[in-house]
């Protein structure tokens, strides 16, 4: 299959961006500061330590990153440090800082799948090199072999790559390990649909909106999927419904649920309570992630409650 697959998955109003994004750039947030070059480092060859530019920032959002930061300079030689400078940055939207801190983590503590899984986040938002994300997710997998999201995300990356067979085996394993993660089953169906298979992509549509019915992406994709059955009625209701419905599709990531707790943008706070607004989740939109909520470095993190509900 060639490029004209993911031709096929922009037609049915999921375009690269939003398969691919993990938690991808919103319209307002403050992704666009800069990162210095010339970030502390020391005369023995140890990395620069980045500096993101504070300026126009909120005052909560730099703070934050001025603490995190001060706390690798204390200890150039703690994955952990490094990790959660890089969680910061990874919340607020700052790429190539994040991109660096979570290197650094991994050179440090390469046995940590935390760090592994965010760059490959990074990575994957940031589209420039979806072979550097496919190792980050894979590593993921050895260290974390039953972590269905990872799939998700690895199968995304697939499809921004053009290589949907892979990617549908991916989302394959995501259902098996939880049936629930119904963005698993979305991205499969339109992999069905690209694939002229109607009936399969219709069925797992119909099953994801008995679960969902406020799913934009799925409502788009199931009208998309009546149009080409001639069923014109349906499809106009549906895309009636879609119009209506929630844009973003949160799920449960206990994992990214703790780079969520580091946000402290009022922006991206709002874009999240929104996001729980649509989907009628109204006690989770009038709260904050709790950033307290997390598992000590090392100790069950896989069963860290952080982030429960939490969409990336």
């Amino acid at each position: 299959m060639t490029r004209s697959f993911v031709s096929a998955l922009c037609l049915v109003g999921c375009g690269i961006p939003i398969l691919l994004a993990g938690c991808g750039p919103r319209e307002g947030a403050p992704h666009a500061h800069s990162v210095s070059d010339a970030g502390t480092g020391s005369e023995d060859g140890a990395p620069a330590i980045p500096e993101p530019d504070t300026t126009g920032m909120e005052t909560q959002v730099a703070d934050r990153l001025r603490q995190v930061r001060a706390a690798v300079i204390a200890q150039p030689e703690a994955a952990d440090a490094w990790g959660r400078f890089g969680m910061v940055c990874h919340a607020h939207e700052l790429w190539d800082c994040a991109d660096s801190a979570y290197r650094q983590a991994v050179t440090l503590d390469p046995t940590d799948e935390r760090w592994h899984y965010y760059l490959g986040d990074v990575l994957s938002v940031v589209g420039t090199d979806l072979q550097a994300a496919e190792r980050a997710f894979r590593r993921v997998m050895e260290l974390y072999p039953d972590h269905a999201p990872t799939h998700l995300r690895l199968g995304r990356v697939l499809v921004a790559d053009n290589r949907p067979a892979g990617a549908a085996k991916q989302f394959e394993r995501a259902l098996e390990l939880d049936p629930d993660l119904q963005p698993a089953r979305l991205a499969l169906a339109q992999i069905r649909l690209a694939e002229g298979r109607l009936e399969d992509a219709r069925e797992m549509l119909e099953t994801l909106l008995r679960g969902n019915l406020r799913n934009e992406q799925g409502l788009s994709t199931l009208g998309r999927v009546y149009m080409l059955q001639g069923q014109r009625s349906e499809a106009r209701e549906i895309a009636s419904r879609a119009r209506e419905a929630a844009a973003f599709n949160l799920y449960s990531d206990p994992l990214m649920g703790q780079v969520v707790a580091e946000g402290r943008s009022s922006v991206l706070l709002w874009d999240r309570a929104k996001a729980f607004f649509r989907q009628r989740r109204f006690r989770a939109s009038c709260s904050r992630p709790d950033a307290g909520r997390r598992a000590p470095p090392g100790q069950s993190r896989r069963a860290s409650p952080a982030g429960r509900g939490a969409s990336q």
